[in-house]
C-alpha cells in the first residue's frame, strides 16, 4: 500500500477479531480467578475461626487449672469469650458465619451460652460449631478432662 504522496505506508495495530479474541480470553482467567479467590477466602476465615475457638478453649482450660477457679467460654453473637467473674479475652469471629454451641449442661453467662472448665481440668462439655456456606468446623470438648477433639 501506499500513501497519497506514494510513500510505502506500513500496517499497525490490531484488528478487531485480534482484540476480540484478546478480551474473551482475558474475561475467563479473570471469572477463573474470582472463583478461586472465593473458595480461598472461605476456607481462610473458617481456618481463622477454628484458631480463634482453639486460642479461647485453650486460654479458658489453662486459667482454670492455674488459678482453680472456674472459667467459662462464652458466646456471643460473632464474638467468643473467656471469662472467670469478668471478660478476660475476648474475639471477634467471621461475620459470614454462625457460631452455635451445645452443652450437656446448660450453663451461661448473663443470658449467653457458655461451656465452663474448672480446676481440676474438667469441664461441663459440648460442641462448638461455626459453619459458612459449603464449610463448617467444630471442636468437641470432652466433660470429663476437657481435652478438645476436631470434627
Amino acid at each position: 500500500r501506499t500513501s497519497r504522496t506514494g510513500a510505502s505506508v506500513t500496517e499497525a495495530g490490531f484488528s478487531l477479531l485480534e482484540m476480540l479474541v484478546c478480551l474473551a480470553v482475558i474475561s475467563l482467567v479473570a471469572i477463573g480467578g474470582g472463583l478461586t479467590f472465593g473458595d480461598w477466602s472461605s476456607r481462610r476465615a473458617i481456618s481463622d475461626a477454628g484458631l480463634v475457638i482453639d486460642e479461647g478453649i485453650s486460654l479458658a482450660r489453662a486459667n482454670a487449672r492455674r488459678s482453680g477457679v472456674p472459667h467459662l467460654l462464652v458466646l456471643n453473637g460473632h464474638e467468643i469469650a473467656v471469662v472467670d467473674r469478668v471478660v478476660n479475652w475476648a474475639r471477634a469471629l467471621p461475620s459470614r458465619g454462625s457460631l452455635d454451641l451445645s452443652t450437656g449442661q446448660e450453663i451461661d453467662w448473663q443470658g449467653r451460652p457458655a461451656i465452663a472448665f474448672f480446676g481440676d481440668g474438667s469441664s461441663s462439655g459440648g460442641s462448638i460449631t461455626f459453619r459458612m456456606p459449603n464449610y463448617e468446623i467444630t471442636r468437641r470438648v470432652n466433660w470429663l478432662d476437657g481435652v478438645v477433639s476436631e470434627k
